[in-house]
């Protein structure tokens, strides 16, 4: 597998924390890649295969859309089922950038994945044309940008629990509890108001 990320401008560091794009060919038997809880919210456009997703409750198999909005995931509801060549982009959002960047509510993505054209509009198949046509990452991470870069408004400063969410993923998951409930309270103490 070939895995490339970079990190956005800077006008999008408090919506996106990275771009990354994933090459690889999975030949002979296919592999399963369990998706556990995250707290991820991402896009993503694949430009060969797709990936066939399986859920565990009912062991249902779909293919992905060729583009996808997928919301963070609070337990484990489905397993991707690997084969075959992947040529894959996405965005990966920081904790409410995407509800920031297009106003869609975060507990509408939560445990879901929807068709990107059905939460971007009909230019999402456009973005996703230019992205196959593009002939690098960097070309693609460009034109991201360029998208993204329309929906940057100065609207309201993220939430506490925006802050706290992007804490915590900033120290690798490495943080206690005990220190995140901390961080927390300061947090809101800290946050922006908005005067009345």
């Amino acid at each position: 597998m070939q895995l490339r990320s970079v990190y956005p401008v800077t006008a999008l560091r408090g919506f996106v924390r990275f771009f990354r794009q994933r090459e690889a060919h999975v030949a002979g038997a296919a592999v399963v890649y369990p998706i556990a809880a995250r707290p991820e919210q991402f896009l993503e456009f694949y430009f060969k295969q797709r990936y066939l997703v399986r859920t565990c409750e009912t062991g249902i198999c779909d293919l992905a859309p060729r583009a996808v909005v997928v919301g963070p995931c609070t337990y484990r509801r489905a397993e991707l089922v690997l084969q075959g060549h992947y040529d894959v982009f996405t965005v990966h959002f920081q904790p409410a950038g995407f509800h920031q960047l297009f106003g869609v509510p975060m507990a509408e993505l939560a445990d879901r994945a929807y068709e990107a054209r059905d939460v971007l509009g009909p230019i999402a198949s456009e973005i996703e044309q230019r992205l196959a046509d593009a002939s690098s990452f960097g070309e693609r991470v460009d034109i991201a940008t360029e998208y993204l870069l329309q929906h940057v408004t100065g609207g309201a400063a993220p939430d506490a629990v925006a802050i706290a969410a992007k804490r915590v993923l900033s120290d690798c998951g490495m943080l206690r509890i005990r220190d995140a409930a901390a961080r927390h309270v300061l947090a809101w103490k800290d946050r922006p108001r908005q005067s009345t």
